[in-house]
């Protein structure tokens, strides 16, 4: 879509979830909004206000809000999915979590975080699995 081999050092991108948008303004001042994967236009007076913009530092995207309180970062455990305040991976916190009994509390008292983090952590964890969860229960 782009033709450049780094398509993320674009400032036009935005997020919301796991979804990216290539935002553009036309020679009448109007935006457009393209979802990436699907190339599909939406739009910008519906989706605008829930977007956010990848955090850029020297032209690179080094993060990236995928969720209320996650992020992927390269400098953060590898770019895997952290919370976002406690730099934690959320597949670390959803295992501890399932391996004590579904215990937020004991489980962020030994990482040193709030249950609510944990809690984030899970319900991402989760919601990644619930597609392939439902597929094999077909």
């Amino acid at each position: 879509m782009f033709k450049e081999p780094h398509a993320f050092c674009r400032e036009e991108l935005l997020t919301v979830g796991k979804r990216a948008f290539f935002s553009s303004i036309d020679g009448e001042e109007r935006e457009h909004l393209v979802d990436i994967l699907d190339r599909q236009r939406v739009f910008p007076e519906v989706i605008r206000p829930f977007l956010q913009a990848l955090e850029y530092e020297n032209s690179l995207a080094v993060r990236w809000r995928i969720a209320s309180g996650i992020m992927i970062d390269p400098g953060v455990s590898l770019g895997k999915p952290t919370v976002e305040r406690a730099g934690i991976t959320t597949r670390v916190l959803r295992r501890a979590f399932e391996a004590n009994c579904d215990d937020a509390e004991a489980v962020g008292a030994w990482f040193d975080i709030s249950p609510d983090d944990v809690l984030t952590a899970v319900r991402f964890e989760l919601d990644l699995l619930a597609p392939s969860r439902a597929a094999g229960s077909t």
